[in-house]
């Protein structure tokens, strides 16, 4: 928020630890009436579109996120993606202390970048844990990692821009 306040959407602390596309949203106290009020004081009826989506019944996070990206991406060209569109559907749980055992992720990370032409693939800060660079820098794809600096600003009350 402009004040340097948060929005968190509360998730059901059963599926904490679970696949994205698994975490379900919690729905203890009316957090989305509080969040579509902090939203409106914000920034007015620019927040309408995203009001409207956090008052709808999703049950979970993915789809609530999806759609209000949707809404501040609406003006981008960007093609949307999925991974469960690219590498023949198999999403695996990728989680270990191994490098070892992650370096295949790493390659069918770097084999979707190609699929999709790119040429650069960004990683969270923790990826310098686990990520092999090898197969990315086999198909000249460029591995950056993404460090957060600065405030944080909301995107919803301006245009965003591809």
């Amino acid at each position: 928020m402009p004040d340097g306040s948060w929005l968190t959407i509360p998730i059901d602390r059963s599926t904490d630890m679970a696949e994205f596309n698994h975490v379900r949203i919690s729905d203890h106290r009316d957090w989305r009436k509080a969040h579509c009020k902090a939203l409106r004081q914000h920034y007015g009826h620019s927040a309408d579109a995203i009001c409207e989506e956090i008052q709808r019944p999703y049950k979970l996070l993915i789809g609530l996120s999806l759609a209000c990206l949707q809404i501040l991406l609406s003006d981008s060209d960007a093609s949307w993606h999925f991974q469960s569109h690219l590498d023949g559907g198999r999403a695996v749980t990728a989680i270990s202390d191994d490098r070892v055992e992650l370096a295949p992720i790493s390659a069918r990370l770097a084999l979707m970048v190609a699929e999709l032409g790119g040429d650069v693939y960004l990683s969270g800060p923790s990826g310098k844990n686990y990520l092999d660079e090898t197969p990315f820098h086999e198909l000249g794809i460029r591995v950056d990692y993404w460090q957060h600096t600065g405030d944080n600003p909301c995107a919803v009350g301006r245009k965003v821009s591809a």
